[in-house]
């Protein structure tokens, strides 16, 4: 039966807002909005939530463990009216345990007030750390990398902080927004979504997988989605674009390890692999760069994947004290 586009759910427009809906689901998404204004409204306030971030919690309870024993001993050791006057004094164990089940009940009221206290720290440091929170959300944490979050989230968002690198497959919650506090008055702001942040000694770039996220600094704020790249330059604040031509399109390699090359120019495939394996490598002959690639390596070395390209394009790899180069005329 052919659904009406009067069934429009939360979900779906969750779904649309992370650009996870696409042909006929997204366009009736889209008539469903522009059929009324009420409908227009539903699906803006919900888009609002894009730019909810942090709230003011409340302040800690300060205790005074000398007032709370006085106010005690006072009333227990008031006579009460009219009664013969008898004086009952704890003893010093007593006091203390008194005094006790007081700090243990303001704590427990601070626990409420403040449900987000007690933070935990994930650290990677010398492999790379899978870790799921309490939410669902999965998170993986590059080498020398720590994320520090609360043991439980509660409240409007669900808010951690990132030093290093890391990816997140964010569990998708319209209520209730996952932010990702970054270094230099950074912060990413998503409903549910996966991308990868790496902070850097100069630049933190967040790279967007699925979804929509919202990348923002003191200074500057951008909305990206799938296949884009923000760049936060420290100096100025400022956020820019990657351009198409310089994006890496292998952002996750030192997760999954995976490179997938599709039609692809032979120089446009020497550069990537020159950045993912941080090496020089060049070609001989100019024109080879011409040659199209359409494969796919995972988890092979760089000397292997060399030997691919080499043997498929009648190339030969020589390598030296700075990196390889490929000679032969290619193709």
């Amino acid at each position: 039966m052919e659904k009406r586009e009067d069934d429009i759910n939360e979900s779906q427009l969750i779904a649309y807002i992370n650009g996870e809906l696409s042909g006929d689901e997204k366009l009736r998404v889209e008539r469903w909005i522009a059929s009324s204004p009420q409908h227009k409204k539903v699906f803006d306030e919900l888009e609002k939530t894009w730019i909810l971030s942090g709230k003011i919690s409340p302040k800690p309870v300060v205790v005074n463990t000398d007032d709370a024993w006085l106010k005690i001993s006072q009333k227990i050791t008031r006579p009460a009216a009219q009664k013969p006057t008898r004086v009952f004094k704890l003893n010093p164990w007593l006091q203390a345990a008194a005094v006790a089940v007081i700090l243990v009940g303001v704590f427990g009221i601070y626990k409420l007030m403040n449900p987000s206290a007690g933070q935990l720290t994930l650290t990677a440091q010398n492999e790379i750390l899978t870790d799921t929170l309490q939410d669902g959300s999965v998170v993986s944490l590059n080498k020398n990398s720590s994320l520090t979050y609360p043991d439980r989230f509660a409240g409007n968002e669900r808010r951690v902080k990132l030093d290093g690198e890391a990816f997140f497959e964010v569990e998708p919650d319209a209520q209730k927004p996952f932010v990702v506090e970054l270094n230099h008055q950074a912060q990413v702001t998503v409903l549910g979504t996966s991308f990868n942040i790496e902070e850097g000694d100069s630049t933190t770039e967040v790279f967007v997988k699925t979804g929509k996220v919202e990348f923002k600094s003191a200074q500057d704020a951008v909305i990206l989605t799938p296949g884009q790249k923000g760049i936060l330059h420290y100096t100025s604040g400022e956020i820019t674009l990657a351009n198409a031509e310089a994006l890496d399109f292998n952002e996750t390699y030192w997760l999954d390890q995976k490179l997938n090359f599709e039609k692809t120019n032979l120089d446009e495939v020497i550069r990537i692999l020159s950045l993912v394996f941080e090496t020089s490598i060049e070609l001989e002959n100019p024109e080879a760069g011409n040659c199209v690639l359409t494969t796919r390596f995972e988890r092979e070395s760089l000397n292997q994947i060399l030997q691919v390209i080499a043997t498929s394009f009648g190339l030969e790899v020589e390598e030296h004290k700075n990196g390889y180069i490929l000679k032969g005329n290619g193709c």
